[in-house]
């Protein structure tokens, strides 16, 4: 935590302490939920050994307590405010078209990682060494968890316990095609190559060496192998091509391919349910994706009750793990984020990750040297490359990091300045 916490303040900083919290104090806030989020499993057994596993659930009130804060708070943030305005249009269809309200409130706790990255975004962009050493702390933890787990049965893997909603697995044991997912310190494997992705980039800015910069990469990519990740590759790859189109072309050239790599993970499900495909002979390591072509997919697309709904979706709630409260009988967890949007947000999802997308293009041609800006870059190109078979949306630490790249896109002008390393 202390990487975090531990930061100069700069003249630009708001006048926090003559409120009841210091940018101190949420920087270190900050550090504790993503650690608690990067050391999940570790912390869930020492939690549950004291018989204390539900105070992880205050890491959600203490967001959600910030993001209230800082709405009623004198500090303007109008991305959060633009941000809370949508989700709560959203939240109010959801209640009337989903069957019960716990449903429609747990659609929403689901976005309170993005609103609380939104809402730090304006502490966290004064501070962008502090926020590359914290990441490469955290990718240099994860790579080693990772590794360890290699030769070490950590003991909180495949352990659970009971809560009034069933049993709740410490961090998942699982395998593919007969291989073991190794998770590390994280809650699953996909967690933790999730985390390996977003650590990359900022923790490489503060690493001079070229030597230092491969070994990092290196390493990475290694236990992004061993947790037998297949979408972290496609976002490895999405960051590569991204950035060779920003050298090439900048702004419209990088927002062209980020618009592409969104327009087929929308595609992707609408047009492979609709096709006949031969699977019969589709390798083992196909299986998991012939399965969402064939029965995970269409049925999410089934869940429009309205044709209405395709404009303005199902609400908040509408997909998802929020669908356990109200819908078990049709959960389903959409794999995909552009389906996921649509079935929350109807068409206004792609119009909103189109904004997105201009924004983050928006941003970058114009602070095309801060500090931050390939970070912003990078986690984008993650988080559409991720959303092809993932749905990228339930899953704190990306929605932090994502939050962040809103607060930060979605902002007035800043100058270079206001991007200087502390």
């Amino acid at each position: 935590m202390s990487a975090l916490a531990t930061v100069p303040f700069t003249a630009e900083a708001p006048a926090f302490h003559r409120l009841f919290l210091s940018e101190r104090a949420l920087l270190g806030t900050t550090a504790g939920v993503l650690l608690s989020y990067v050391l999940e499993g570790p912390l869930r057994l020492a939690l549950v050994l004291v018989r204390l596993e539900m105070i992880l659930y205050a890491r959600d009130a203490v967001m959600l307590a910030l993001v209230i804060w800082f709405t009623v708070s004198r500090q303007r943030n109008t991305p959060l405010l633009g941000l809370l305005a949508l989700l709560l249009c959203h939240f109010l269809i959801g209640l009337l078209s989903l069957p019960s309200l716990a449903q429609a409130l747990m659609g929403a706790k689901v976005y309170v990682p993005l609103a609380y990255g939104v809402a730090m975004a304006p502490v966290l962009r004064r501070h962008p060494a502090s926020v590359a050493r914290f990441a490469r702390f955290t990718l240099l933890i994860t790579v080693l968890g990772v590794f360890g787990n290699v030769y070490i049965a950590y003991p909180w893997i495949g352990m659970s316990y009971e809560t009034a909603m069933g049993a709740v697995e410490l961090s998942r044991s699982w395998s593919s095609e007969g291989v073991s997912r190794i998770p590390g310190f994280a809650r699953a494997s996909f967690t933790a190559a999730g985390i390996i992705l977003l650590s990359l980039a900022p923790a490489l800015t503060i690493t001079s060496s070229r030597l230092l910069r491969a070994c990092l990469v290196l390493a990475s990519g290694t236990a992004i192998a061993v947790t037998t990740t297949k979408g972290a590759w496609t976002g490895l790859a999405a960051i590569a091509i991204l950035e060779v189109l920003w050298r090439v072309g900048r702004s419209w050239l990088w927002g062209s391919g980020a618009s592409i790599i969104a327009m087929t993970s929308l595609l992707l499900p609408l047009v492979t349910t609709q096709l006949y495909l031969n699977t019969a002979h589709a390798a083992t390591w196909q299986l998991s994706f012939v399965e969402r072509i064939k029965d995970m997919w269409p049925r999410a697309l089934k869940l429009f009750a309205d044709p209405l709904q395709v404009v303005w979706g199902r609400g908040l709630g509408g997909i998802g793990v929020a669908q356990r409260l109200g819908e078990p009988t049709v959960y389903n967890a959409a794999d995909n984020l552009m389906l996921y949007l649509l079935l929350t947000f109807g068409a206004l999802g792609v119009v909103y990750a189109g904004a997105f997308v201009g924004a983050v293009a928006r941003y970058s041609g114009e602070n095309a040297r801060g500090s931050m800006t390939a970070w912003l870059r990078a986690w984008l190109g993650i988080w559409l490359a991720g959303g092809l078979t993932t749905n990228m949306v339930e899953d704190i630490g990306i929605e932090v990091v994502i939050g962040l790249t809103v607060g930060m896109a979605f902002a007035p002008r800043m100058t270079q300045q206001s991007e200087a390393y502390a």
